[in-house]
């Protein structure tokens, strides 16, 4: 008997609307926001303080190809997300975390195969991924930016 009403209370607990967390509260109060900041932050921190004197920062061969496939990813991603109904801002962000994560990636398997790990690799796929998604989220929003303003223009017109 004091087990089932125990059990009652746990699960009235988690049907409430009150006492529930979803992410998209967690979202609607920017706490995932500042912790995803938080964590981009400590990253760039944590990489930067370990570049080493012999590694070059050049933009030779190597380090365009780093650059290209973070425009490729960052561009295919933002378009993907933004096609599929997400805001331009959300969509930049996916794109940004696509790249780090491939960029990450590709450099753990370096150093897993070679022991050669690279913060400039890392470093231009990160400013590729930025160059596109960026690009993305402004002539997105400067032409959501040009359709409100002719509706307004419309509406303006039809009201005189």
């Amino acid at each position: 008997m004091k087990s089932t009403s125990i059990l009652i209370e746990k699960t009235n607990l988690f049907q409430s609307n009150n006492s529930s967390i979803s992410l998209h509260s967690l979202i609607s109060n920017n706490l995932l926001r500042k912790i995803v900041y938080q964590f981009i932050i400590c990253f760039f921190m944590l990489f930067s303080s370990n570049i080493y004197a012999q590694e070059s920062w050049d933009f030779k061969t190597d380090k365009q190809l780093h650059y290209g496939a973070g425009l490729v990813i960052g561009a295919t991603v933002y378009t993907s997300a933004y096609s599929m109904g997400e805001s331009p801002k959300k969509s930049f962000y996916i794109a940004m975390g696509a790249t780090a994560f491939a960029g990450i990636a590709k450099e753990f398997m370096d150093e897993i195969s070679y022991g050669g790990w690279s913060d400039a690799d890392l470093g231009y796929t990160l400013l590729g991924g930025l160059t596109s998604a960026g690009s993305g989220y402004l002539v997105t929003k400067f032409i959501e930016n040009r359709k409100r303003n002719r509706r307004i223009k419309l509406r303006r017109k039809l009201m005189i």
